[in-house]
């Protein structure tokens, strides 16, 4: 009974050992994932979103932003130019907001696709709590930083990463902000086959070590039992 309990224990620590290996290298492996890509997503994403910022006219905007007047001949040549910005470039949406209260921000100017386009597009005016959007997008408001939120998970556009750039007007006030967002889909299919096929070869291995074991300790223990049998039998006289 004590062979066998202490097979049982040297099996489940082997076991628990190496369950612990794998979970720490799939952790390793999915956290250079990430960080890789939000590397380059930054590294991508400032230039377009400070171009984009420098697009725009402090003054027009503002006045834009107050009047929500797509009529405004402003509203239409900026949406063109940002347009055109995002088409040259590898961005999945490219627009401009400004806040209007908590977490709730107002969309001034999209230049992610045509108007026509009423999946994705959003008209001058449209209302978006971006408290899903994380951290990046308040700080940048908050401090007129350009900063990159990394991957995130939206209800309603999916998984991207987006960079975001302050726009001052000319006594350098922060009175909005342009947002660069990348499809992030490929990226987290990417994480995900990493992590199926981590579980799959941890399972794999863990069951030919069980098998292994079993088998190797049988005969370990075998021997100490046999071995044990004759010292008492000795010891008996």
């Amino acid at each position: 009974m004590r062979n066998l309990s202490l097979k049982f224990k040297t099996i489940l620590f082997s076991a628990v050992f190496l369950f612990v290996s794998f979970t720490i290298m799939a952790i390793v492996s999915v956290t250079a994932i990430i960080n890789l890509s939000h590397k380059i997503t930054k590294e991508a994403g400032v230039p377009i979103a400070k171009r984009a910022a420098s697009l725009v006219n402090p003054e027009r905007f503002l006045e834009l932003a107050r009047t929500l007047n797509e009529k405004d001949k402003y509203y239409e040549d900026l949406r063109i130019e940002l347009f055109k910005l995002k088409t040259a470039t590898n961005c999945k949406y490219l627009y401009t907001m400004v806040p209007k209260s908590g977490t709730t921000y107002i969309y001034v100017v999209d230049g992610s696709c045509d108007p026509s386009d009423t999946e994705n597009f959003s008209p001058l005016g449209t209302e978006e709590d971006i408290e899903s959007y994380g951290e990046a997008p308040f700080k940048t408001m908050r401090e007129g930083t350009i900063e990159s939120s990394g991957l995130q998970r939206q209800d309603e556009w999916g998984w991207t990463s987006s960079v975001y750039a302050p726009i001052k007007n000319s006594d350098g006030s922060i009175i909005g902000i342009v947002g660069a967002d990348f499809d992030a889909t490929s990226i987290m299919g990417t994480i995900f086959k990493s992590i199926g096929l981590s579980i799959v070869i941890a399972i794999i291995l863990l069951a030919l070590l069980i098998a292994v074991l079993s088998v190797t300790t049988s005969k370990i223990f075998g021997r100490v039992k046999n071995i044990s049998i004759h010292v008492t039998d000795i010891a008996s006289g």
